[in-house]
C-alpha cells in the first residue's frame, strides 16, 4: 500500500483510512476547531495521551457507553 508521507512534529505521518461514528467524527471536528489543529492532531494527541498515562482503555469504554445509555 503506498501511503503519502509528511514530516511534522510527531516525525514523519501516513495516510490512513479509519472507519469511526459520525457523532466522533463530529466530536473530532468539533475538538479540533476548539484547539485550532486539525483532526489527525487531535487523534495524534489522544493516542499518545493514553499512552504515556498508561490508561485503561477498556474501563473507559464501559463507562462511556454507561453514560450514552444512561442519557447522562
Amino acid at each position: 500500500m503506498n501511503h503519502s508521507v509528511n514530516r511534522t512534529a510527531w516525525g514523519a505521518k501516513a495516510q490512513r483510512t479509519i472507519s469511526i461514528s459520525n457523532e466522533a467524527w463530529d466530536l473530532l471536528t468539533q475538538e479540533a476547531t476548539e484547539a485550532g489543529v486539525g483532526r489527525s492532531e487531535v487523534l495524534e494527541i489522544v493516542c499518545r495521551y493514553v499512552a504515556d498515562q498508561q490508561l485503561d482503555l477498556h474501563a473507559i469504554r464501559r463507562e462511556v457507553l454507561s453514560h450514552d445509555r444512561s442519557g447522562g
